[in-house]
């Protein structure tokens, strides 16, 4: 293959990924939810040992599936703003609360390019910092 077709072959394949020619992907995420305090003494709901909720980035097309540990002490239940919930063997679509010390998988299709959140249903929950962004693109 001529240099010059090799050197145009990244770009083509980003300008691909850009405009959604891109293969759909299968998007895992494992969280463990815990409460933790800060050094202000507050308290704070950490998704993997992080007070800051992670942003989920994805294509149009993408399936996200997020597999979700409560480690607190009571119970959890996850708002996805808009993303269509996927029926699989790994997902049964859960909207019942997670309770303590057990893990639910949430699958969601990114079908429309935007920005999209998450966040709890408990507002005690939320102002303790569990709400983030779901971007596709």
């Amino acid at each position: 293959m001529p240099r010059r077709i090799r050197r145009l072959i990244p770009w083509l394949l980003c300008f691909l990924a850009i405009m959604g020619f891109a293969e759909p992907r299968l998007l895992p995420f494992r969280w463990d939810v815990e409460q933790m305090t800060d050094p202000k003494h507050m308290l704070v709901i950490a998704i993997n040992g992080d007070a800051t909720a992670p942003t989920i980035r994805a294509q149009r097309g993408d399936t996200i599936v997020v597999e979700v540990r409560n480690s607190l002490g009571r119970e959890l239940v996850i708002q996805w703003q808009i993303l269509e919930k996927v029926l699989n063997r790994q997902c049964g679509g859960t909207d019942r609360p997670i309770s303590a010390g057990q893990t639910a998988s949430y699958c969601l299709a990114a079908k429309q390019a935007g920005q999209y959140s998450y966040q709890v249903e408990s507002k005690l929950q939320r102002d303790a910092g569990l709400k983030g962004s779901v971007v596709v693109l």
